[in-house]
């Protein structure tokens, strides 16, 4: 199995990234931490140049700790949603406004009101 981390005795470092979830956002949005995590994923993996995540839904699920069909039956229902858009040539994933704007949103309340 792949692993994106790096072993350490009997751990396992992940060294693409983590997740935290903001759970306002998460029940907002009616996700589960799951859907929040692949959104998430599909989210920081497309800050390139393309604008696109092209990680494959093997390495996302391997990253994620999923198996390959739950992350097809998640983003399958991100895509019916509206929160992902699937590139029809490529397969390639972009998350919609809606996600980073809450994100964005959350952030500066949180600055703006310390809490």
């Amino acid at each position: 199995m792949r692993l994106g981390g790096i072993r350490w005795g009997s751990f396992i470092f992940m060294a693409q990234f983590f997740t935290t979830i903001i759970h306002p956002v998460r029940k907002a949005l009616h996700l589960s931490c799951n859907e929040y995590c692949v959104l998430d994923t599909i989210l920081r993996m497309q800050n390139n140049d393309s604008h696109w995540c092209y990680m494959s839904r093997e390495t996302m699920a391997d990253d994620l700790d999923l198996s390959k069909q739950s992350i097809l039956n998640i983003l399958k229902g991100l895509i019916s949603r509206g929160l992902v858009i699937k590139h029809e040539k490529t397969s390639h994933l972009r998350c919609t406004g809606d996600f980073k704007k809450m994100l964005d949103d959350y952030k500066e309340l949180v600055i703006v009101t310390g809490k």
